[in-house]
C-alpha cells in the first residue's frame, strides 16, 4: 500500500512537472498572433512568394527529404523520417549538409493564404530544387535536376521551355518590375531571360558570382541581390550587368558545432539585410556599403523586411536531438528593429521553419514550418534514475510524434 501510495504521489508531481517542464520547451503562448494553420502534409522545399496574389508557391515532396533552398533564404539541410547516418555532411545526426538524391516525384504546391482556398498540387514530375515565380506573366521557372531549367505555366505547371544549363545553378531569379529572370550557374555564368517567353535575351560571365554554394537573393526597383553569405552583389536585372560585389567581413561569424549552411537575405528602405551565420548585416542598397552589424545568435533559418512598421521577422528551427532526427524545441519567430537590429519579442513559430514572409496587403506574416519528429516531453526526467526504477509503472520515455508540414498565417499587427 504504501508503495502505491508513494507512485501515486510521485505520479501527480510529474504531471505537475512536465506540464511546467512542458512550458518551458515550448515557449510563451502565441494566442491572438496565429491567424490560421494550412496543413501540407508533404515534405518541404524551396518557396516563394507572390505579393500580388497571397500565393505561396512550394516544391514538395511525398516521401523523403529535402535539400536546396533558393530564394530569400538558402539552406542545404535535409531531413529523413528517422536518423540519417553516413554520407557528405558527417556521422548519426538527424539533418546533414549538402544536396541529397530526390524522388521523380517532386510537385508544386500552390498555397491561397488570404483565402480558405484548396490548396492546388501540380505534378511536374521531375527532380526540383528551386523555384521562382513570375506571377504577372504567370510563369514559373524551376531547376529539375543538376543542370536544367524549366519555365511553367504557374497555374497548370505544364512544360513551355526546357533550358539546358553548362553548369550547376546558383540561383534563379525573377524581377518582374523589369520583366526578366536571372539565372546564375556555377561557374559565373549569368542568363538574362525574357520572363514573358523564357528565351535567352543574354549571358554573361560574371567570375565575381562563381561558387560552389547556393546564392539567396532578393529583388527591388533597385536591382536583384545576390549574397553566398561572404559577399553581396547587385546586379541590373534589364541586362544582367554587375553593378558592384562588396565583401562581407566573415571573420565575425559566430562558430557552431554542426552547424547548418544559412543564409537568408531581405531588403527595403534603401537598406539590404543579410543573415549569415548570425550575423545580421546592414548594406546601402544602391552602393552595397556595409551600414552596421549585429550579432543576433545561432540558427537563423528565415529573415523577412516589414517595411510599413520597420521590422525585421527571423525565424528558427528547433534544436535537433542528435542521433535522433527529432526536434526537442519549438521553432521560433523573432521580431527585430531593422534600425538597430534588437529584439523586440520572440515567439513559438511551429517546429522548423524555413522560411518567412511578408504580405503587407493582408497584413500577414506568413512561415513556413517544414515539420518533422518533435521529442515528446517525458513528464518523469525530473525525477531521480533511482527513484524510476522502484516505480510500480513503466517509466520508459515516450516516443517522438511526427509534426506535418504547415503553413502558419500570423497578424503583422499583434508582432
Amino acid at each position: 500500500m504504501r508503495w502505491k501510495l508513494l507512485g501515486v504521489g510521485l505520479l501527480l508531481l510529474s504531471v505537475v512537472g512536465g506540464v511546467l517542464a512542458g512550458r518551458a520547451v515550448l515557449g510563451r503562448s502565441a494566442s491572438g498572433v496565429l491567424v490560421s494553420s494550412i496543413p501540407l502534409h508533404t515534405f518541404v522545399g524551396s518557396t516563394t512568394f507572390d505579393p500580388r496574389t497571397g500565393r505561396l508557391y512550394v516544391l514538395t515532396r511525398a516521401s523523403g527529404g529535402f535539400g536546396y533552398f533558393t530564394g530569400n533564404v538558402t539552406v542545404s539541410y535535409y531531413y529523413t523520417t528517422g536518423p540519417y547516418t553516413g554520407g557528405p555532411g558527417g556521422g548519426s545526426l538527424g539533418f546533414a549538409a549538402g544536396p541529397r538524391p530526390y524522388d521523380a516525384g517532386s510537385s508544386i504546391s500552390v498555397v491561397a493564404t488570404r483565402a480558405a482556398a484548396p490548396t492546388i498540387t501540380l505534378a511536374v514530375g521531375a527532380t526540383l530544387r528551386a523555384i521562382a515565380v513570375d506571377a504577372p506573366q504567370g510563369l514559373a521557372y524551376v531547376t529539375a535536376g543538376p543542370m536544367e531549367l524549366r519555365v511553367l505555366q504557374a497555374n497548370t505547371g505544364a512544360l513551355l521551355r526546357s533550358l539546358q544549363l553548362r553548369q550547376a545553378p546558383r540561383a534563379v531569379a525573377v524581377d518582374a518590375s523589369t520583366n526578366r529572370a536571372l539565372v546564375v550557374e556555377r561557374d559565373g555564368t549569368v542568363q538574362v531571360l525574357q520572363a514573358a517567353t523564357g528565351t535567352t535575351l543574354r549571358t554573361l560571365h560574371l567570375p565575381a558570382l562563381a561558387g560552389y554554394s547556393t546564392l539567396a537573393w532578393t529583388a527591388t526597383a533597385e536591382g536583384v541581390y545576390l549574397t553566398d553569405g561572404s559577399t553581396l552583389s547587385i546586379l541590373n536585372a534589364r541586362d544582367g550587368t554587375l553593378r558592384t560585389t562588396v565583401p562581407l567581413p566573415t571573420d565575425l561569424a559566430q562558430p557552431a558545432f554542426f552547424a547548418r549552411s544559412r543564409t537568408a537575405i531581405a531588403a527595403g528602405g534603401g537598406r539590404v539585410f543579410v543573415l549569415e551565420d548570425g550575423v545580421l548585416f546592414t548594406l546601402d542598397s544602391r552602393s552595397g556599403r556595409v551600414v552596421r552589424h549585429v550579432t543576433v545568435g545561432q540558427g537563423a533559418d528565415g529573415l523577412a523586411f516589414d517595411a510599413a512598421r520597420g521590422h525585421l521577422l527571423l525565424v528558427r528551427a528547433g534544436s535537433t536531438i542528435a542521433g535522433t532526427g527529432s526536434t526537442d524545441q519549438q521553432g521560433t519567430l523573432q521580431v527585430l528593429d531593422a534600425r538597430t537590429g534588437s529584439v523586440l519579442q520572440t515567439l513559438p513559430a511551429g517546429l522548423r521553419p524555413t522560411a518567412v514572409f511578408i504580405d503587407a496587403s493582408a497584413g500577414h506574416a506568413l512561415v513556413v514550418d517544414s515539420g518533422g519528429r518533435q521529442q515528446v516531453h517525458d513528464p518523469l526526467s525530473w525525477l531521480p534514475t533511482g527513484i524510476r526504477q522502484i516505480l510500480p509503472f513503466s517509466t520508459s520515455s515516450p516516443p517522438a510524434r511526427v509534426v506535418p508540414a504547415s503553413i502558419l498565417v500570423l497578424d503583422l499587427q499583434r508582432l
